[in-house]
């Protein structure tokens, strides 16, 4: 009889889906890819993947945690923009990708300028929002 461990590892390997939401492209919508992501690898029970450096995996597991990470990591590839990909093809195991991601397009800096910047195109009675603050 096969235990829990190894039904696990056969499913990883059997039935991998692919991440079904709009690919990683940028700042604009990294957090609902990110979402996405997350949900997908609880759901496959392998979140661990995303939060654990290969470093902290134990050693009698390594092998087999590094197999089913090598199987994510080509899934997180795939979810990523055609232009995004080639930078990320230097990182080989889940927790790079998603942490290099991460600190590159979850950046506060980024969306705030964009919260300006859309702040100050806003046009109301066809004015822009400082001409408008300036009148009344």
């Amino acid at each position: 009889m096969a235990t829990a461990f190894a039904l696990s590892f056969i499913v990883t390997f059997t039935i991998i889906p692919l991440i079904l939401c709009k690919k990683l492209t940028g700042t604009a919508n990294y957090s609902t890819w990110a979402i996405v992501v997350q949900f997908q690898f609880q759901g496959q029970g392998r979140v661990d993947h995303l939060r654990t450096k290969l470093t902290d995996v134990p050693t009698n597991n390594k092998a087999c945690w590094k197999q089913i990470d090598t199987s994510l990591c080509n899934v997180l590839w795939f979810s990523l923009g055609p232009t995004l990909q080639a930078r990320y093809q230097a990182f080989t195991i889940c927790y790079d990708v998603w942490t290099k991601a991460k600190k590159v397009y979850s950046n506060n800096v980024c969306r705030f300028y964009s919260v300006i910047t859309n702040q100050m195109n806003i046009k109301i009675e066809n004015m822009d929002m400082q001409a408008y603050l300036l009148v009344s």
